[in-house]
């Protein structure tokens, strides 16, 4: 089996899930200003790329959960194996 490089994918994930979640921030603060200066209100899924943002933020964070245990484990087995050869 080919060597997943967990390092990089759980950097890749946090980066994505850090940006998302500014993003998913920011929208609902621009979106609810405009809302309020036209006597309405918002929620965090009035609109459907609002719901997509927040779905990809969850994936994200899910996705970078399972890589970092991964990086995690593979590390501890390396410092086992290597101790045992010692």
């Amino acid at each position: 089996m080919r060597k997943v490089p967990f390092g990089f994918l759980t950097g890749l994930f946090a980066i994505l899930c850090f940006y998302l979640t500014i993003g998913v921030v920011a929208l609902y603060i621009i979106l609810n200003l405009v809302a309020a200066a036209t006597g309405q209100s918002i929620s965090l899924f009035a609109n459907w790329y609002q719901t997509l943002l927040f779905v990809l933020d969850i994936i994200c964070l899910i996705a970078f959960i399972i890589c970092l245990v991964f990086l995690i484990l593979r590390k501890r087995k390396g410092i086992k194996h290597v101790e045992s050869v010692q």
